[in-house]
């Protein structure tokens, strides 16, 4: 994760926030335990302040949202944001049309096309399933 270290706190926030943003995205009026617990654990490993967390949990605007992560100019912490994004929309277990739309968006917003973005999805799910497939082949 050497890209955190290129980003400032604001831009990691702008980050976690737009992954939070994903997380939202379900038609659930809450988090999921899951994708709760990705997002506390990432925000600890991205030295984000404890006082700050919370603004990252908050739910924004997809315009709002889209602004913040505007501020952050590498492209490929561009492509790492929606690798991230379809972690923690994987993280319940259950992809929504809704999780799709907010990081197409995004992506879009961001100048990443639509079959890179498709790429990124379908890498994501084969790690998954193969992290997966280790915890039933290394349990007893």
């Amino acid at each position: 994760m050497h890209y955190i270290e290129e980003l400032s706190i604001e831009q990691r926030i702008a980050f976690l926030s737009a992954v939070s943003h994903v997380a939202h995205a379900d038609d659930d009026e809450e988090l999921h335990e899951a994708e709760e617990n990705y997002l506390a654990v990432t925000a600890t490993v991205y030295d984000i302040p404890k006082e700050r967390i919370n603004e990252i949990m908050t739910p924004k605007s997809r315009e709002e949202i889209i602004s913040m992560v505007k501020k952050i100019t590498n492209p490929d912490i561009h492509l790492t944001l929606i690798r991230e994004m379809f972690t923690v929309a994987h993280a319940d277990g259950d992809l929504s049309d809704n999780e799709i739309l907010a990081i197409g968006s995004i992506a879009s917003k961001l100048g990443i096309s639509l079959d890179k973005v498709e790429k990124i999805s379908s890498w994501v799910l084969r790690g998954l399933e193969w992290h997966e497939e280790g915890e039933r082949l290394f349990s007893k």
